[in-house]
């Protein structure tokens, strides 16, 4: 009696499944969908950048020396030109190399565009984000990010960078060397 209910109730989800299938498959044969009538149209623009270094940042055989005379020294000067139709988004960092020996708060920095130079202060006081760009790489010790700025299509920035060695750097420091480059990141952005 068992087996009997068993066969039955096995009968009628069949048969269930059967009407399903075949009443699916004539609704979809007789069912008339549209298809897209216009054509997909995808615009880019373009993104290029030109960099152009005006000098070098030298600091060999430096010595401490006052604000003042730091500020008189060549800058580093680095142009970017958004030579597209796309923003984009620049930063500029100063990469403490892992090869120095000299300590950065023996470093003082003075950085802007060339009408408005920060005033000096000593590099370790700059917000490190070696750990934000570049966690595992050991070829820096330390990224400091000196300008975050959104250069739009035909733009052009100049910024201008000074490093010396501070007047209250100790002895210790003397004979240490300071490695470091200044590294432009460029993305493009909406």
């Amino acid at each position: 009696m068992i087996n009997n209910k068993y066969y039955i109730l096995l009968l009628v989800i069949t048969v269930l499944l059967v009407i399903s299938v075949i009443t699916g498959t004539s609704y979809s044969l007789w069912v008339v969908t549209k298809g897209q009538t216009s054509t997909n149209v995808v615009e880019t623009g373009c993104f290029e950048i030109s960099i152009t270094e005006n000098s070098n940042l030298n600091l060999t055989n430096t010595y401490p020396i006052s604000d003042a005379s730091g500020l008189r020294n060549t800058p580093y000067s680095v142009t970017v030109k958004n030579t597209c139709t796309i923003n984009s988004k620049l930063d500029v960092w100063l990469n403490v190399m892992g090869t120095s020996t000299m300590s950065v708060d023996a470093i003082k920095i003075a950085y802007g565009e060339k009408d408005s130079i920060s005033s000096p202060a000593l590099l370790n006081t700059l917000s490190d984000i070696k750990n934000d760009v570049a966690p595992s790489d050991d070829t820096y010790s330390h990224v400091y990010e000196l300008v975050s700025t959104t250069l739009a299509p035909e733009a052009t920035k100049t910024y201008e960078v000074y490093l010396w060695m501070d007047i209250n750097a100790t002895n210790e420091q003397m004979g240490k060397i300071f490695n470091s480059k200044i590294v432009v990141n460029n993305r493009a952005i909406n």
